[in-house]
C-alpha cells in the first residue's frame, strides 16, 4: 500500500482518544472503522509514536481565565504545552499542528493536565504515526 503524505502506511497512523474527563487521564487508540480499542493505549514493542496534531476542548473553567494544557510522558516529564484563554463561560481549546512533535517509546504512558485548572478538560485527541525504535 502507497504512504500516506507524512511518508507512512495508513496501518502506522494513531488516532488517540482521551477516555472520560478530568485530569491525568489515559488515551485508547481509535480504530479505522471509528471504534476505541479495548485497552489503554501504549506504543507496542519496538515501535515509538511520533505525535504530529493535538485537539483539546475544556469547559466549565473560570471565565476569561488563561488555561495550559500539557502532555506528560512516563507521568512527571512534559513534552507539550498549549495555552488558551478562555471565553465569557469558561470555555476554551485548541488544534495544534507540530512542526517537529514529540516522540513516545515503547509501553510509555502519556497522560494530561491543565493548569492552573477550575475546570474539566471535554477531550483531548492525539495524533501520530508508530515507526521502528531506532
Amino acid at each position: 500500500m502507497a504512504n500516506t503524505h507524512m511518508g507512512q502506511p495508513p496501518k502506522n497512523h494513531v488516532t488517540l482518544e482521551s477516555v472520560g474527563t478530568g485530569q491525568g487521564l489515559d488515551f485508547v487508540r481509535i480504530n479505522p472503522d471509528g471504534t476505541p480499542a479495548d485497552e489503554d493505549f501504549r506504543p507496542p514493542s519496538g515501535k515509538v509514536l511520533v505525535v504530529s496534531d493535538v485537539d483539546w476542548q475544556y469547559n466549565a473553567g473560570p471565565p476569561e481565565s488563561r488555561q495550559t494544557f500539557r502532555i506528560f510522558i512516563n507521568d512527571d516529564r512534559t513534552v507539550f504545552e498549549s495555552t488558551v484563554i478562555l471565553n465569557h463561560q469558561g470555555s476554551g481549546g485548541a488544534s495544534e499542528a507540530m512542526t517537529s512533535g514529540f516522540v513516545v517509546s515503547s509501553g510509555i504512558r502519556i497522560t494530561i493536565d491543565v493548569s492552573p485548572g477550575g475546570g474539566v478538560i471535554n477531550h483531548a485527541i492525539v495524533r501520530g504515526y508508530l515507526c521502528r525504535e531506532s
